[in-house]
């Protein structure tokens, strides 16, 4: 079994080595819920019509709550330092709570709606940060694999929410009495109460750190943002993966759904689900394989052939090429992102935290810009030429692959890991 695998290579044993399986699991299975607001965008039109607003309202809804959560990803390295993951874990489960309790208590209201949009997505940031560093002290001799694994299961969790979306407007059809209000805030009231009660009685266990114990840091200390010159640039292409594929993420089922095509054979919610069980077979493969394996051309080809796959698909014009394109892209480039992870832990462990909180920094900045972006495109352009702002994304893609190219050819080797030379 991959998992098995993973957790006796990384040294642990029995039964610590099935304790901090079960944590590993369980806080993987937490930041899927977090992440329920991401359920939104599956809602395309039936959400604009139930809040009566445009694309370009569309696209500030979702825009604004990355952009704002640059701002509290900014502490979370300080936050990280001083309170440790779990606490931290914890602070942001109630967050995540919060802001889905207040979507539930919004109704019609755009204003709170984007209120409650925003504050749960400003705790999911330092629970993504609070996460990894977790993750990474459970098993801190396989951060790629362990990180890979956690990112499968997030990936798991990305095919349920689609369905259900797509399940939930299904059945809102088919009887007129559940109305599109109700298969609206009754999840997010039921996910916000778990949150809620896993945010009281998360303990976690303390984790023998694998370095002797870390100085003080003072909160707000300047210094803590000068990253090595490799982790700079690999924080710089994370952040722009991740803003191509949650921008892309977000305005799919909206362009699926358009009149860019003159047939919609699939459900968008369908179409997302398969992009996360590729996500989920990719990075489950990826889980399995040796730390050391393909560590140069994972930080290129990915980028390259899945952004170049989708941009073909969309630019065809057809649905079928353009969703082809889409799981297929998202296929390979759900390696590149753990595998930039495992390469900025193993070149700056000290800074790794730090690391992952400017990548969300970075990442909520270009996020907002590109989804907001695209939707005053439609907007003002109409949605007959949505597929080319859709094109335009893909090449995010392209640019991390090159950019992983250049930090190959450009990395000295350290920590006894060559990523110039061919591996296993």
């Amino acid at each position: 079994m991959p998992v098995d695998f993973i957790i006796r290579g990384a040294g642990v044993r029995s039964p610590r080595r099935h304790r901090h399986y079960r944590y590993a699991v369980a806080v993987s299975a937490l930041a899927v819920l977090a992440n329920y607001v991401g359920i939104l965008p599956v809602f395309r039109a039936h959400l604009q019509g139930y809040l009566t607003i445009g694309d370009a309202q569309f696209g500030l809804l979702f825009s604004v709550a990355p952009l704002a959560g640059a701002l509290t990803v900014l502490a979370s390295g300080f936050l990280l330092n001083r309170f440790g993951a779990v606490r931290l874990i914890r602070f942001s489960l109630w967050g995540v709570a919060a802001g889905l309790l207040l979507l539930t208590a919004a109704g019609r209201c755009w204003p709170a709606v984007l209120v409650g949009v925003t504050l749960s997505t400003l705790a999911t940031g330092p629970f993504a940060i609070a996460m990894n560093a977790y993750l990474t002290r459970l098993f801190p001799r396989d951060h790629r694999r362990i990180l890979s694994l956690g990112l499968a299961v997030g990936s798991a969790g990305g095919m349920a929410l689609p369905l259900l979306a797509e399940l939930l407007l299904s059945l809102s059809a088919r009887w007129p009495a559940l109305s599109f209000g109700l298969i609206l805030r009754g999840p997010c009231l039921l996910v916000g109460l778990i949150l809620l009660t896993a945010g009281f009685s998360y303990r976690g266990r303390p984790v023998a750190a694998p370095h002797p114990a870390r100085p003080e840091i003072s909160p707000w200390a300047w210094r803590q943002f000068i990253l090595p010159l490799p982790v700079a640039w690999l924080v710089g292409l994370m952040a722009l993966h991740t803003a191509t594929d949650v921008a892309i993420f977000t305005w799919m089922p909206r362009f699926l759904d358009s009149r860019c095509f003159p047939r919609h054979p699939l459900a968008p919610g369908v179409v997302l689900a398969g992009m996360a069980a590729a996500y989920l077979v990719s990075r489950a493969g990826l889980a399995a394989l040796p730390e050391a394996w393909g560590r140069r051309t994972l930080l290129i080809l990915p980028g390259l052939l899945g952004g170049g796959m989708f941009v073909t698909g969309v630019i065809t014009r057809s649905f079928g090429l353009t969703v082809g394109g889409y799981l297929l892209g998202a296929f390979l480039w759900s390696a590149e992102y753990p595998a930039m992870l495992g390469a900025a832990a193993d070149r700056g462990r000290q800074s790794f935290g730090t690391a992952l909180a400017l990548t969300q920094v970075l990442s909520g900045l270009f996020t907002a810009a590109f989804v907001y972006a695209l939707g005053q495109w439609v907007a003002h352009q109409g949605e007959e030429r949505m597929w080319l702002g859709m094109a335009l994304l893909g090449g995010g893609f392209l640019c991390v692959g090159l950019g992983g190219a250049l930090w190959v050819t450009g990395t000295r080797p350290k920590h006894n890991i060559d990523y110039l030379q061919p591996t296993a």
